[in-house]
């Protein structure tokens, strides 16, 4: 993909080689530097309520379930610096903390509600996200769209409106340190990993509608993370994933097994 900020940012960091697993949430680790076994952080999990049920339940209050678990955003305001953090998951109800921490939906918090006040701190900056259509997470399936155009142009709709809210409030609130998570990437991929694949491999072939669509979504997300690094100038910037993405290489069905 054309990506000339990221990837140039990726080019000349230190990088971090990473062992993951797909069932514990990677952004809970993110936010405290555990694995997800020991924060119980999983995908899914038994309620253990005395019935059979599950739950997709983690967030902001789950960490003290973790003994010498102190999160990110608490860390740093105890080294006295601001933070501003927005649309991470695994952080609602948003916690009090010096600077502004809008949380992100996920960890068993549906993004189909508009955003509510719990997920705001401080709460008053709720009326900035209802005043610019802010999307909490543009999810396919919540989204009721069913037209690709439509949904590509809503996705880029979303990380515009995303990334001009956490340039204004980073810049309102003088932060030291700010997160931002763009959680459309990790959907689109999901959607089209087999077409984002075939564009990685043949690069010069002529483009279906959907590859140019897919080009056309990544150099918006490089563009605007190019943005932010202008307008707020920081000394340090780091590219987080809570987990990689890659084409399946094999698919089976369980049903003859079941029968």
């Amino acid at each position: 993909m054309e990506m000339p900020c990221l990837g140039g940012l990726i080019d000349n960091l230190s990088l971090l080689p990473v062992k993951e697993d797909l069932w514990t949430r990677g952004w809970a680790e993110v936010m405290s530097g555990k694995s997800g076994v020991e924060l119980g952080a999983f995908y899914e999990q038994p309620a253990l309520d005395g019935t059979p049920a599950f739950t997709q339940a983690y967030g902001s209050k789950s960490y003290a379930s973790c003994q010498d678990c102190v999160p990110l955003w608490a860390k740093l305001n105890q080294m006295g610096q601001r933070i501003g953090f927005l649309n991470i998951p695994t952080t609602f109800p948003a916690p009090a903390v010096d600077g502004f921490l809008i949380a992100g939906a996920g960890g068993g918090f549906s993004p189909a509600s508009r955003i509510p006040s719990q997920a705001c701190h401080p709460e008053e900056e709720r009326q900035l996200l209802l005043d610019t259509r802010f999307d909490w997470e543009l999810r396919f399936t919540v989204s009721g769209i069913r037209n690709v155009d439509v949904f590509f142009e809503r996705c880029l709709q979303a990380i515009q409106t995303r990334t001009r809210v956490f340039i204004d409030l980073c810049k309102k609130h003088r932060v030291d340190v700010g997160f931002l998570v763009q959680k459309e990437i990790v959907i689109l991929e999901n959607l089209f990993m087999s077409w984002i694949d075939r564009i990685l491999k043949h690069p010069d072939e002529y483009p279906h509608p959907i590859q140019r669509r897919l080009k056309e979504f990544f150099r918006a997300v490089d563009d605007f993370a190019q943005q932010a690094i202008d307008e707020l100038a920081p000394d340090h910037v780091m590219v987080v994933s809570d987990h990689s993405a890659r084409v399946y290489e094999h698919s089976f069905n369980l049903n003859i097994f079941l029968q």
